[in-house]
């Protein structure tokens, strides 16, 4: 499954799909957590999500959603114990563009670090990136993985006047 975080990423993971016939049933949405926050919510509530072998986000700039979906499905795994989801987000902008090193930053700096990063700990970036995560799942070779939570409990009221 892909998700783009806006209809303007369409066009490069299209031309990636469209570029050759993958085994891999690949299904694309589009939602963004900042426009849409409940419905990426209720994305991540879906129980036919736990079915794909990874989710990849597609975006730009400051690229939350890979971290946001993580995070609900991730609370949906615990709260209704539901098989764990792999995450992985694919920055995309031009070359050298603040766009692309907002999003580079804002995949490879959640916080936890959660979703899968490239082996050199880099986010997965522009078309090429797309492909090389659509390649690892075509082959099934094994994901890498992101570090283990952390869960730190919520603190109310640390201070107040």
């Amino acid at each position: 499954m892909i998700i783009c975080g806006s209809r303007t990423d369409l066009p490069v993971v299209r031309a990636v799909c469209e570029s050759r016939s993958w085994e891999t049933k690949i299904q694309i949405d589009i939602g963004s957590c900042h426009r849409n926050p409940e419905d990426v919510r209720e994305l991540a509530s879906q129980p036919y999500m736990g079915m794909y072998y990874l989710v990849i986000c597609v975006g730009g700039w400051g690229f939350a959603l890979p971290g946001v979906l993580d995070a609900w499905a991730y609370f949906y795994e615990k709260t209704l114990h539901r098989k764990h989801i792999n995450f992985a987000g694919v920055a995309l902008g031009e070359p050298g563009s603040e766009e692309l090193l907002a999003a580079q930053f804002a995949i490879k700096w959640i916080p936890g670090k959660p979703v899968i990063l490239r082996p050199d700990g880099q986010a997965y970036t522009g078309p090429e990136g797309l492909r090389e995560l659509l390649e690892l799942v075509e082959r099934g070779d094994p994901l890498p993985q992101p570090k283990s939570r952390k869960e730190p409990p919520a603190e109310r009221n640390v201070w107040h006047n």
